[in-house]
């Protein structure tokens, strides 16, 4: 075991400072960075007279005394003018901007009032609590807040635009669970990132950049298939496949088949860890036997036999066993799949997404070869592409089965569960053996009341969106219509709402209902900040107490990365932990909140034998060794109806949606699915396609004047990108003003161009988070450019309900 060191071994010596008695007090103090919504990179801040002037990563593996321009830029988060600096009420009309100062006990009694009022009629449900992402701001004391008030209602703008697509798919195939698994660069051979762009994904890119580093010198090749030349494709080294926007799924498919074909898979894989060698009828719900086993074609026996009971199960064929007296037409799930993925050969595949017939056969001959050192990435948080994407992110999951890279080195190794994952799985009783980072022990709660009613989306319809989770979009059809009943209240933290859910002008009218009633906690005034009843300021990641587990290094590094208080609150704010607390007591909920953040915090620890005061001495706990393979699926069983990984899925939810619709989208052997909105008509349409920047986060850091300055721009962060052939025809040159629009939602805005070779034809594309038009925001980088949201229809993706960040059509136009 490894501990961090102490903060006498880790200061520079630059502060070190002679004895003179007039000289300034220096300091350096341990905390952590949260200045974007990954899990937070511990710090230590140098202090001089008690003011925070510089900032660098803690000397641990992994980190190595580093942080990325977020990190360093948290000095002017915590100094920003703007900042809310004290709670307010509103004065003014929904939407204006006008507040009046308030004390915290106006404020939670006024909040209480409301929301007590809707507790003591029977209908706590009508309160929502909205979230940003799962790794700001205490999610876990959260939760329990709402269960505590008897809310059925959480959204999260992750689940809504980052991660919905991709957790549905994960549940569907049997990841879900694990949360996910990690790419081990450093130890592949291949890597295949597909419209995933690591190195400027806005959280964690300074991890990818040393890992990508590590593997480049060992000689890893490195394809990325993204319709836009970006900061992953354009390392050294690596090759940038341009394709068509969200043909992702024909792409993969054009691979598929080519393995299949050409006999590259991993049949060993196949047959012992999924559910490949399943028989399916020609209704298409799976052949089981009286006790409800599925049943395989045991080419040993030459009959049919159970799933885990055949020594050879065929992969491939047509079966016609004669079961329960009764003879089935049966073909392997496998079988289905070799069928669906030979329509794709690599000249169809080649039609629909552009990439050369010849590439497909290139990129899966290196696959096969590679096999299993292959990281073929499905990060969950970056998968909301399309109305297709749930389909599309399974068949990536089937691509990495068939090269058998599970938890293997060089392929997607298996994340433990941090203390938000491990206290979510707690609470709610979870059986799951997937192990914690860190010996988890629950913090001070209390069994909470039963709550009865379902939330907004279970209760939406009976079919559809049998895997969603916290879709912010059931919240806002009960603001406007009232249904499946009325959401009446919300409190919101760490969400930009009109800035990071799709069709903003649509939010936007939910808000600006006169019986809404909105409170928003956060840090600096934002969009939807000027439409709230309550606004309660938070502290900021320097004034705040909190604790996380994290783990990178291929999970061979693990870390307790603790917020901890650098300086005291500058202004009259408040821990958004004391702010639950303070708001639970006013609603004479005490009995279930008689603790302190701090014996919250301490408790989160106990298994570890540490606290608060020993993390304040010695910096970020850590313990480093070697990186851990070979558990997920083998000793883990992965959760579906087989416990298998599955490639048809036998999931009954899945199973009786498709059915009941035959919709595509819900079919249980998943396919390229062409987008709702067709394609660009005319040559000045196009597909707005957008992302994160490594030196941004969504709607955090347009607000903070050192991350806005012109001189670090190097991306055009506030410019509509335009191919540079597209742009000559239309008489478009670089810095010209551009007026684009949305016949679809009316969006409408002016902005600069920006010409390049590295983007697909068919698509304009503009970063995240910009366009803001907060009444109190000061820095105006982030006010200029466009909200690229206002211009993104309203769909959601069948099975998880999730948006479609990146369907969506617009015309653009040199402005006058």
């Amino acid at each position: 075991m490894k501990k961090a060191v102490k903060v006498s071994d880790d200061i520079r010596k630059e502060s070190e400072l002679p004895g003179d008695k007039t000289e300034p007090k220096v300091e350096w103090k341990y905390g952590a960075c949260q200045g974007c919504h990954s899990l937070p990179c511990p710090i230590v801040a140098k202090l001089v007279d008690g003011k925070v002037v510089k900032i660098e990563g803690q000397k641990i593996p992994g980190l190595d005394g580093r942080i990325c321009a977020k990190g360093h830029a948290l000095i002017d988060q915590l100094y920003r003018p703007d900042r809310l600096k004290y709670p307010l009420r509103r004065v003014g009309k929904k939407g204006e901007g006008k507040f009046e100062r308030i004390t915290w006990d106006e404020a939670f009694s006024e909040i209480a009032a409301v929301l007590k009022k809707y507790r003591d009629e029977g209908h706590p449900e009508y309160l929502q609590l909205a979230y940003g992402c799962g790794y700001v701001g205490n999610l876990p004391l959260f939760h329990y807040f709402g269960k505590v008030y008897g809310t059925p209602n959480f959204s999260y703008h992750h689940s809504d635009t980052c991660s919905g697509s991709g957790t549905s798919a994960s549940k569907i195939t049997g990841t879900a669970g694990t949360l996910g698994l990690s790419p081990d660069y450093a130890n592949a051979k291949y890597v295949l990132e597909i419209s995933h762009n690591p190195l400027g994904g806005g959280t964690s890119a300074h991890f990818c950049t040393g890992t990508f580093n590590e593997a480049m010198r060992k000689g890893t090749k490195i394809v990325v298939v993204d319709p836009r030349l970006s900061e992953t494709a354009a390392i050294p080294g690596a090759e940038w496949v341009p394709i068509a926007p969200n043909t992702n799924g024909a792409f993969l498919l054009g691979v598929i088949h080519t393995l299949i074909a050409d006999n590259l898979y991993d049949k060993k894989f196949l047959q012992a860890y999924t559910n490949a060698p399943i028989l399916i009828q020609e209704d298409g719900y799976p052949l089981k036997d009286a006790e409800g086993n599925y049943l395989v074609w045991d080419t040993a026996t030459d009959g049919v036999n159970p799933l885990d009971g055949a020594d050879s199960p065929a992969l491939l064929g047509c079966y016609q066993p004669v079961v329960d007296g009764s003879k089935k037409v049966c073909k392997t799930a496998f079988q289905l799949l070799a069928d669906r993925a030979a329509t794709y050969s690599p000249e169809r595949a080649s039609e629909i997404t552009t990439v050369p017939a010849a590439k497909f056969r290139e990129i899966a001959a290196d696959l096969g070869a590679a096999r299993p050192a292959v990281t073929i990435n499905w990060n969950e948080p970056h998968s909301c592409f399309a109305t297709n994407s749930m389909q599309e992110w399974r068949l990536r999951h089937i691509l990495a089965m068939l090269l058998g890279n599970y938890d293997v080195p060089g392929g997607m190794y298996l994340k433990e569960l941090n203390n938000i994952q491990s206290y979510l799985r707690e609470f709610a009783g979870d059986t799951r053996n997937i192990p914690d980072i860190f010996p988890f022990s629950m913090p001070p709660v209390k069994p909470t009341p039963a709550i009865t009613a379902p939330s907004v989306e279970l209760a939406t319809d009976p079919y559809s969106f049998p895997c969603t989770s916290g879709i912010a979009k059931f919240t806002r059809r009960a603001i406007l219509e009232e249904k499946p009943y009325p959401i009446k209240a919300m409190i919101v933290y760490a969400n930009a709402l009109l800035n990071t859910h799709t069709h903003t002008q649509a939010y936007k009218r939910a808000l600006e209902k006169e019986d809404f009633f909105l409170v928003v906690i956060d840090i600096w005034p934002n969009d939807h900040t000027d439409y709230a009843d309550i606004v309660l300021p938070d502290a900021c990641s320097l004034e705040r107490l909190e604790a996380f587990t994290a783990q990178w290094n291929g999970g061979s590094v693990k870390v307790v990365a603790p917020l901890l208080p650098v300086v005291e609150p500058m202004h009259d704010t408040r821990d958004v932990a004391d702010i639950y607390i303070g708001l639970a007591e006013k609603l004479g909920l005490k009995e279930y909140f008689d603790f302190t953040k701090e014996e919250w915090f301490d408790a989160q620890l106990k298994g570890l034998g540490i606290d608060k005061k020993y993390l304040e001495e010695h910096g970020a706990y850590y313990e480093a060794g070697e990186p851990t393979y070979n558990r997920f699926p083998y000793q883990y069983k992965p959760q579906t109806p087989t416990e298998r990984l599955e490639i048809y899925s036998t999931l009954p939810s899945v199973l009786k949606l498709f059915k009941e619709t035959k919709d595509p989208h819900a079919d249980p052997l998943p396919n390229h699915v062409p987008m709702v909105i067709g394609e660009p008509s005319g040559d000045n349409e196009f597909y707005l396609l957008s992302a994160k920047a490594a030196i941004t986060e969504t709607s955090l850091s347009q607000d903070n004047a050192y991350l806005m300055e012109e001189h670090v721009d190097g991306l055009g962060l506030t410019k509509l990108w335009i191919n540079a052939d597209k742009a000559s025809k239309l008489g478009i040159k670089d810095d010209d003003l551009v007026r684009i629009w949305s016949e679809a939602t009316g969006g409408e805005g002016l902005i600069r161009a920006k010409v390049t070779e590295g983007l697909h034809p068919s698509s304009v594309f503009a970063f995240v988070g910009f366009g803001h038009k907060a009444k109190h925001m000061s820095v105006a980088k982030g006010k200029a450019g466009i909200n690229v949201n206002e211009f993104i229809p309203d769909f959601m993706e069948l099975v998880s309900g999730a948006a479609a960040c990146q369907e969506a059509l617009v015309k653009i136009e040199k402005a006058e």
